[in-house]
């Protein structure tokens, strides 16, 4: 069965830059990141100012180094995906305590909000498929979920078929073919290489519903201080 492809479209966006900011934001040199995740100075100077894509190992590893999903480690405040996995799990402690507890990071929050417009926010508790910690199997199990052809995604990758099955084997398509398949399979970049999904089922709804829109459309700076009140918080209960 084939499903059709959706219009080309393209996709603009810089790892170098959001890399920088992150390493910034967090105020450690190229030197520091490079010795603290492991990687070659050269490798890691190349990424921030080359805009050399690093290979999705390696954008798997920066991104959980700085908490950040991969999506926004990619697309930032472009991708509807969760962006701050530390406060999502945080978040998710919060939610399990009292009332005042939660209604402390709301009342935060939506001060933080006032003014700001609400944004569509995208969850994947849509994609029913079961994903494991391997690029390979998701992208075959979600291909199958769909009842497409590696022809299908070969046409949507702009590739051939032999190419599609090694991605289903033992290769890693670039990152502009990722967001293509993340588009296509409606899940995030970070679900389809880890397994992680990006949702959680807050059983305050209201309160769910301000971490997502905080996490969307607050600064870093503002995160940070969500996150250091959260942690105060769950260390005093």
């Amino acid at each position: 069965m084939s499903s059709e492809i959706p219009k080309k479209q393209e996709y603009v966006f810089s790892v170098g830059k959001n890399l920088k900011k992150l390493r910034e934001y967090k105020s450690i040199t190229i030197e520091q990141l490079a010795s603290d995740v492991n990687f070659k100075y050269r490798n890691m100077e190349s990424y921030e100012h080359h805009n050399i894509k690093p290979p999705l190992n390696n954008l798997i590893k920066l991104s959980n180094y700085f908490g950040v999903s991969i999506d926004f480690f990619v697309l930032w405040d472009k991708t509807p995906f969760f962006h701050n996995l530390k406060l999502l799990n945080l978040a998710k402690q919060i939610d399990e305590m009292d009332q005042l507890h939660r209604f402390q990071i709301e009342s935060m929050a939506s001060a933080l909000l006032k003014g700001k417009n609400k944004v569509e926010i995208k969850q994947d508790n849509n994609n029913p498929a079961e994903l494991i910690n391997d690029f390979h199997s998701n992208l075959k199990t979600l291909r199958e979920q769909k009842g497409v052809l590696q022809k299908d995604v070969a046409d949507l990758l702009d590739t051939n078929k032999s190419m599609v099955t090694h991605y289903e084997n033992k290769s890693v398509p670039p990152i502009e073919s990722l967001i293509k398949l993340s588009d296509y399979f409606n899940i995030s970049i970070h679900a389809l290489s880890t397994g992680q999904k990006l949702f959680f089922p807050f059983k305050d709804g209201q309160f769910g519903e301000t971490i997502f829109q905080a996490d969307q459309l607050l600064t870093l700076e503002e995160h940070k201080m969500m996150i250091h009140l959260m942690e105060a918080i769950i260390k005093n209960v």
